[in-house]
């Protein structure tokens, strides 16, 4: 137990049962040497375990674009969830947004949905390939792509001889990066 530093204590509980202490590798936080804990959030801030404010500037990666805590969103994510519309089954508010989204942008004919951004990468690239033709696709260095195979590359050795990317995680299959070009940003 750290006397002083809540944070601490549970970075300690999650060396316990976390690889590396975390439950998903990039909130390992690297200014502070340790993932960045919240208590709460309201509106546009979030508070750490010492009840200091923060401003979110990263909002959930998106999930929450509209804030922490608004009344109204929460009223409505009640009853989404007793619409049963996380229950895996379609319900009205599926064919609805997808017509509102179809209405809002222009290109778009028709909508699928994911759960995740590395869900809609995996299958934005998918339909690419298949459109295309083509198997190689180009990512930028340093921005994440999502948590699939097909795009946990990095940038090659700049003393490699054929510049081929670099697979970003054990389990990557080499040969894939014949398939990707890393491009700097």
């Amino acid at each position: 137990m750290h006397a002083t530093d809540p944070h601490a204590d549970l970075y300690d509980s999650g060396l316990n049962v976390f690889p590396g202490g975390v439950s998903a590798a990039a909130r390992m936080h690297p200014c502070l040497g340790r993932p960045f804990y919240v208590s709460r959030g309201e509106g546009a801030h979030l508070y750490d375990l010492e009840g200091v404010r923060h401003i979110d500037f990263n909002m959930s990666n998106g999930a929450t674009l509209l804030g922490h805590g608004h009344p109204a969103v929460e009223e409505a994510i009640l009853q989404g969830l007793r619409a049963g519309v996380v229950a895996g089954s379609e319900t009205r508010f599926h064919a609805q947004l997808a017509e509102e989204l179809i209405d809002i942008i222009p290109c778009a004919e028709k909508v699928r949905f994911a759960s995740t951004g590395t869900e809609a990468t995996m299958h934005a690239l998918r339909v690419a390939r298949h459109a295309t033709g083509r198997n190689v696709i180009v990512k930028f260095e340093g921005h994440y792509h999502g948590l699939h195979e097909l795009v946990l590359f990095k940038a090659p050795d700049p003393a490699a001889p054929d510049g081929t990317a670099v697979p970003s995680s054990g389990g990557v299959p080499a040969h894939w990066a014949a398939d990707v070009i890393v491009l700097p940003f």
